[in-house]
């Protein structure tokens, strides 16, 4: 009859062949990962700017759940060869799972996974990206609007992204400012913001607001109406 030592090791032996096809599974997974997160920030000016964090964070915390998965299984596996180590013949079956369970507490450690991994890293830096971006002016691709008009500077920041629309001087449209600076159109802050306090709409920014927050934006609406005449022209 195989002692308890020689099971565990063999049960070793077995494992390490599930590990490197778990690996696999894994490395595809986080390529499926970084491919959605690429795809959601090519994607943003359709998305707007608070779905696009949203998708984004959504990913990361796909990604730490892979991670977790990953430690969780290397430690047992790491385990399965310790634990021999602590076992002698005479050791009972209560004997092996709580050296196994012990460990396995002793060699689990997902932040320190998560910080060594390469994908992780990767798919931080892709939000880290779209998050500095977020404030800058858009691509030359933006330069003719919708309706042919060749746009200013001014007349491209002047879109809403939250609705991705153009704001208007009144209305609905009508440009709000918060007390962070950033602006969204009424309509667009209503929809998002209702009655709950949230971290402000615009990626990157950690203000935390409400509705009642936002101000009507005069620098702006002249602004609206200052592109609304150079069109005119």
């Amino acid at each position: 009859m195989s002692s308890v030592v020689e099971v565990v090791t063999a049960e070793c032996q077995a494992i390490k062949v599930k590990q490197q096809l778990f690996q696999k599974t894994l490395d595809d997974d986080y390529d499926i990962i970084l491919d959605q997160a690429k795809e959601i920030v090519e994607k943003r000016s359709v998305y707007g700017e608070e779905a696009t964090r949203e998708l984004l964070k959504s990913c990361e915390e796909t990604m730490r759940l892979l991670v977790q998965a990953q430690a969780q299984h290397k430690a047992q596996f790491q385990a399965l060869q310790v634990v021999p180590t602590r076992l002698s013949n005479s050791s009972s079956p209560a004997d092996v799972e709580k050296a196994y369970a012990s460990a396995t507490a002793e060699l689990i450690s997902s932040e320190e996974e998560q910080s060594n991994n390469e994908k992780y890293k990767r798919l931080r830096e892709i939000i880290d990206k779209a998050e500095g971006c977020s404030d800058a002016g858009p691509s030359q691709a933006d330069d003719m609007g919708d309706d042919g008009f060749a746009m200013t500077q001014a007349t491209r920041s002047l879109k809403c992204d939250l609705l991705v629309v153009e704001m208007t001087p009144t209305g609905e449209h009508r440009p709000m400012k918060g007390p962070c600076g950033h602006v969204f159109s009424y309509k667009g802050l209503q929809g998002t913001l209702k009655n709950k306090t949230m971290k402000c709409p615009k990626m990157g920014c950690n203000q935390q607001v409400c509705f009642t927050d936002f101000v009507e934006a005069k620098d702006v609406i002249k602004e609206i109406k200052q592109a609304l005449r150079l069109r005119e022209t």
